[in-house]
């Protein structure tokens, strides 16, 4: 199904898609819209900064970033029908600033152009057994592929009180604090409007009511030694 996310201050529409697909790369998550209204309203967070998204999936968060920032690089699993709909998508919006590159985590690591001021993605810490992959392809990005001062941002929902990445993050020189934003629910709409339909131009506007954001936190990653 195709989605349209309009960015209010901007006056920007972005078109994206939704498959029923039972791979979890292939939904909106409410992660991604917290990531999404945390760009909105910090937009020189990522002014002018060459941008990396891992765990990118419908491409969202990426398509948002890329509104304001110099560019962005959108990867996601070697996995046809994920790469697909991104290539599909930033076509479709006709963004000239997006690139689409297969990323799997861990050893080895796919080849990246170039290096990033900032790292971002949504809901990445979902499955437990990909924590220390995820965290060590951050840690290698950090020493090779990016620039002095980059951090990763992302949006992290609690589904256990056991799942902990502390540990992960003292392997890989790596910390980690808590960005303070609180989006309410009634706030959304002032930055960010939602439509859905099944055809582009048939739109038609849903909420976001039965979502609860009081589980989802911001994160920033960051190495504990600069990287030369």
């Amino acid at each position: 199904m195709y989605k349209e996310l309009h960015l209010v201050k901007t006056n920007q529409s972005i078109i994206f898609k939704e498959s029923l697909d039972s791979n979890y790369g292939c939904y909106m998550w409410p992660s991604s819209v917290l990531l999404c209204m945390f760009i909105a309203t910090h937009p020189d967070i990522l002014a002018e900064k060459r941008v990396l998204e891992v765990g990118s999936g419908i491409g969202l968060v990426g398509l948002i970033a890329s509104r304001f920032s110099k560019s962005v690089v959108m990867t996601d699993m070697d996995n046809k029908d994920i790469l697909d709909n991104l290539n599909n998508v930033i076509k479709l919006n006709k963004f000239d600033n997006c690139a689409v590159q297969p990323l799997n985590w861990g050893w080895p690591i796919v080849e990246l152009n170039g290096k990033f001021d900032c790292i971002i993605g949504s809901d990445v810490f979902y499955n437990p057994c990909d924590f220390e992959s995820l965290l060590f392809t951050i840690h290698y990005i950090f020493r090779y592929n990016s620039t002095p001062g980059a951090v990763f941002i992302t949006s992290y929902q609690e589904r256990s009180s056991k799942r902990r990445i502390k540990p992960l993050l003292d392997k890989f020189g790596l910390e980690c604090n808590v960005i303070s934003f609180e989006a309410a629910i009634d706030l959304i709409p002032d930055y960010l409007r939602f439509s859905s339909g099944k055809l582009v131009n048939e739109m038609k506007q849903f909420e976001f009511n039965d979502i609860s954001m009081s589980s989802i936190f911001l994160l920033k990653i960051f190495p504990k030694q600069t990287f030369v």
